[in-house]
């Protein structure tokens, strides 16, 4: 209730800025959609307990980092090819560090 009222007066009254929630639309479906398939698959192979593996958190985060570059590119009209090329970069960026460290801590 509290989202809409604050998404319907952002809409209205400031529709001139690119945060007024009107391009979140495929973003909140999306979401929705995965957390579905996400919640079948985990109600239909889950055990009695719910588990997450660091791998499991890993691949959340990268899901969510993609998600959110799209999101990005989506809100400032831009072509969405860029926001495959900005996720890469995060990804590198974040590979290059800990590998140097790694290989500092391997000699």
């Amino acid at each position: 209730m509290a989202f809409s009222v604050i998404a319907t007066y952002y809409s209205k009254d400031f529709s001139f800025h690119n945060e007024s929630f009107t391009s979140y639309t495929m973003y909140v479906i999306f979401m929705f959609i995965a957390y579905g398939i996400y919640k079948f698959f985990q109600i239909s192979l889950a055990e009695d307990k719910v588990r997450f593996s660091p791998f499991s958190l890993f691949l959340y985060f990268i899901g969510h980092l993609f998600l959110l570059t799209i999101v990005f590119f989506s809100i400032s009209s831009q072509p969405l090819g860029y926001s495959m090329v900005l996720f890469f970069k995060i990804i590198l960026y974040s590979i290059i560090p800990v590998s140097l460290v790694l290989l500092s801590y391997s000699t």
